[in-house]
């Protein structure tokens, strides 16, 4: 009991600031940021094949935690609130190869320009047929660019489910792990954990045009949002 109240004097005397309350901002607005940054396709299951090419535009959106709240106001561009959703415009690049092994980039911008998001992946198709649910093994490594203060480095890897029907209609799962690393302002925090994912992919225009909605779930609830408009085959 002396000695820790003889730490905190002598903490109190340096003018540093106690550890609790820098590391609880820290944490909220890293976890935030790791949020922002989760890589995905936003596709279903299933091999585009040696011509296949599918561009796409769309956005996603987090929803800014209470404790991210004052770091975000500092380090964004645009005010932000509790429970405010903060949303990124997303573009897409797809393409297959000659084997069952595809390659993506996508890439997103705050529109305050506060900063940039930029991931790569692949996916291996496993097993695709007519009529039957497709598998595909996926991963991804995406990164944050522009906050100063802040550095944010994702990698993933997910099995990915789908079924298509209706011809028009592919409802699809994921469920994989990732780990984060990031800095805010000299502190660093890694972690890793599951992620599971539900999507839908509607087909407005056979062949070529195609909506996809996904949403990343952490424990029952909704952690982000993807919409997608995609364009090719």
């Amino acid at each position: 009991m002396r000695k820790g109240i003889h730490n905190l004097a002598v903490l109190l005397a340096l003018g540093a600031t106690p550890a609790r309350a820098v590391e609880a901002g820290t944490h909220d607005w890293l976890r935030f940021v790791g949020a922002l940054n989760r890589p995905t396709m936003a596709e279903p299951a299933g091999a585009h094949g040696t011509i296949g090419t599918t561009m796409g535009l769309g956005a996603e959106q987090v929803a800014t935690p209470d404790g991210a709240v004052g770091v975000a106001g500092n380090e964004l561009n645009g005010a932000t609130a509790a429970g405010e959703t903060q949303r990124v415009p997303m573009a897409w690049l797809v393409k297959g190869t000659p084997w069952p092994v595809d390659f993506a980039l996508s890439m997103g911008a705050a529109p305050d320009a506060s900063f940039t998001v930029a991931a790569g992946h692949a996916q291996v198709t496993v097993f695709e047929a007519m009529g039957l649910p497709a598998l595909s093994l996926r991963g991804g490594y995406s990164r944050v660019f522009g906050l100063a203060k802040t550095t944010m480095a994702t990698v993933a890897g997910d099995a990915v489910v789908s079924y298509g029907f209706l011809r028009y209609f592919n409802v699809y799962g994921t469920v994989g792990a990732e780990r984060s690393s990031g800095a805010y302002d000299g502190a660093d925090e890694s972690w890793q954990g599951a992620r599971k994912s539900v999507g839908l992919r509607v087909t407005v225009l056979p062949p070529f045009v195609s909506l996809t909605g996904e949403a990343a779930l952490e424990g029952g609830a909704v952690k982000e949002a993807v919409a997608k408009v995609g364009v090719g085959i």
